[in-house]
């Protein structure tokens, strides 16, 4: 195992926090986890697109009377469709050598490039989050995960780091 430099980059990278648990840890094997997308976002997602399929055939008797309606339907399914589709899926697998997440810009990373796992703590909007970046080689970083459930976060980088076999670096909770 490195240690990390003393150099780390401690600001926190805003974009993505939510305020709920919106990702879970999934060990698809010894050699393989993955951060997926959690039951609460999961569950509203289908919610929104039933509910709206649900008035749209309703409001579809009759379209005449209920364009609007019609209108909103559609643009609610639309929503909870690419809520599904844009879910990112963070993979970290040994036996490929590579973490890769779903939406990422940048391509795929060796595990060999990953120097640390660093938890920090802040304010995203009006509520306080954790969270998790990978702290790369390049001495640039990559957030992993950023949401409420702090102490599920803490565990979740500590299990990781163990995985990848590098430091876990945080400040205080």
């Amino acid at each position: 195992m490195t240690q990390p430099p003393l150099d780390l980059d401690w600001t926190f990278i805003y974009g993505g926090s939510t305020n709920y648990r919106s990702h879970d840890l999934t060990e698809v094997d010894a050699h393989r986890l993955e951060f997926r997308p959690s039951t609460q976002p999961t569950l509203f997602g289908w919610l929104v697109v039933l509910l709206s399929g649900a008035y749209l055939l309703y409001f579809i008797r009759t379209p005449a009377q209920h364009k609007a309606a019609i209108g909103v339907c559609l643009a609610l399914m639309i929503v909870g469709i690419f809520a599904f589709l844009l879910s990112e899926v963070h993979v970290f697998d040994r036996h490929q050598g590579f973490y890769s997440g779903r939406r990422q810009a940048q391509a795929a990373k060796p595990l060999d490039q990953i120097l640390a796992v660093q938890v920090l703590y802040g304010t995203a909007r009006s509520f306080r989050v954790a969270q998790m970046n990978l702290c790369l080689k390049d001495r640039t970083r990559r957030l992993i995960i950023c949401h409420a459930d702090r102490n599920a976060l803490y565990k979740e980088a500590q299990r990781l780091a163990v995985f990848l076999n590098v430091p876990f670096v945080t400040v205080d909770r």
